[in-house]
């Protein structure tokens, strides 16, 4: 937000480079874990970056569908790409005794694709003419409008030398010099920022408790049900397929009529919290004890829940101003990793593995405690989102700035009934900043 969108994703790409294959010398453990906790740092500023100059360079009309396909369907590409790689690695028969390639070679293989990344970004990609026109830079971003429309055969719509005009900012009194995370502590972006936050926290902890429980579920009723692994393996497979279907129901729902972004995260959110709560039933009941309930009831959950994940990343980004946008991309994911993190660590705990005893009732029970628990951190995200209040499908981004802005000025502020409930700790919290609401 301060210093722009392309070179923060340029840093990002050539640190990227930097630390991926400087893990491959690595010499001993310590060497390793620190240069991936710098590549994993690296990772996670740039990935505000890239969804804020997605959502930026993007007309209304296909802004969601652009982010799902670069964040959504591009990362499961990767993903797939990288376990297909995996599996040559651990190939006894395709590589035996490591003797094709190692994993110093294949975290080589894994960095390779951010090379060509980088030379896109310096010679091909522009930094996103929005933010330069709210920061002043007009003149920059009529030539940088003006060459696309160049590129799209569209150069007569945007001539050469087109006046552009500095974008209205919440608070006309609002100071340029203030930082992003100073911008987020004003309301209304105070209340929209914890929110967010919260959701992000709630269906990251779900979807990744998925990915975690499912597994060590398996293995305890493989065990009882004298499963092989290949059946216990083609579960697995399959459930991962939910992902797919999912990425083109978000395709689909987000620009749906009277549906948009956020009844698309509430309701995938919603639909994660039934599904766990009937493989509860599932799992205590011995006649749908089966493979077929499982990979049901499993496989709807995961996909709704990995619907949430980036249908809540594109709708995040949508509401917040172009000042505070990727500031605010960032705080919510930060949240959200905190989120994946702990998911293995309760899902742990609260998950046995059958395999290793026999604990009677209580072996039981234990499904229904942490799928439990997945359906109430799903609700709880749907209900934050609901209570938040903001629909972004078809609006510009100063249209979702006023949105949120409006619900304040005219007393539906944002997250009413959470204020209400918790009256003495949000005291100021329905200030206004100074300053009237930007104008059309």
């Amino acid at each position: 937000d301060m210093w722009g969108r392309k070179p923060v994703i340029l840093w990002g790409a050539a640190t990227l480079i930097a630390t991926g294959m400087a893990c491959a010398w690595a010499d001993n453990f310590a060497q390793l874990l620190t240069l991936r906790a710098l590549l994993g740092f690296t990772l996670g500023f740039n990935d505000a970056a890239s969804t804020a100059m997605t959502l930026e360079a993007v007309p209304s009309k296909y802004r969601g569908k652009a982010v799902l396909v670069v964040q959504g369907i591009g990362g499961a590409v990767g993903k797939i790409l990288v376990a297909v790689l995996a599996d040559a690695l651990y190939d006894h028969a395709y590589n035996p005794g490591y003797e094709r390639f190692g994993w110093r070679t294949f975290l080589c293989i894994c960095t390779l694709p951010c090379i060509p990344a980088l030379l896109l970004g310096l010679y091909v990609t522009n930094e996103s003419p929005r933010w330069l026109a709210v920061h002043g830079r007009t003149e920059e971003a009529s030539q940088l409008l003006h060459n696309l429309a160049l590129r799209n055969g569209t150069a007569d719509k945007f001539p050469k030398g087109t006046r552009v005009l500095q974008p209205d900012r919440w608070g006309e009194a609002e100071d340029l010099q203030l930082s992003s995370l100073e911008r987020l502590t004003k309301e209304p972006m105070h209340t929209m920022v914890i929110l967010t936050s919260g959701a992000m926290v709630c269906a990251n902890f779900v979807y990744f408790g998925l990915l975690f429980a499912l597994p060590v579920y398996i293995e305890g009723a493989g065990y009882e049900a004298r499963w092989t692994r290949d059946q216990k393996s083609t579960i697995l497979v399959i459930v991962a397929m939910a992902e797919a279907p999912a990425m083109w129901f978000g395709f689909g729902s987000i620009d749906w009529k009277d549906v948009g972004r956020s009844k698309t995260v509430v309701w995938s959110l919603v639909g994660a919290a039934v599904c766990c709560l009937v493989f509860n039933f599932q799992a205590l009941a011995p006649v749908l004890h089966t493979s077929g309930a499982i990979v049901v009831t499993q496989f709807l959950a995961r996909g709704f829940a990995s619907a949430s994940v980036i249908t809540l990343k594109i709708y995040c980004g949508e509401i917040f101003p172009t000042l505070a946008r990727a500031a605010a991309v960032a705080v919510a994911q930060s949240w959200a990793r905190i989120g994946a993190a702990l998911s293995p660590v309760v899902v742990g705990f609260l998950l046995v593995d059958w395999s290793q005893g026999e604990y009677g009732m209580w072996t039981k029970l234990q499904p229904l405690r942490v799928f439990m628990l997945f359906s109430i951190f799903a609700a709880v995200g749907a209900f934050l989102i609901h209570e938040l209040g903001i629909e972004p499908q078809g609006s510009t981004l100063p249209d979702n700035e006023r949105q949120a802005l409006d619900r304040v000025q005219d007393g539906s502020s944002l997250g009413g009934n959470i204020k209400k409930a918790l009256s003495g700790s949000f005291e100021g919290w329905d200030e206004v900043p100074t300053g009237s609401p930007a104008k059309a």
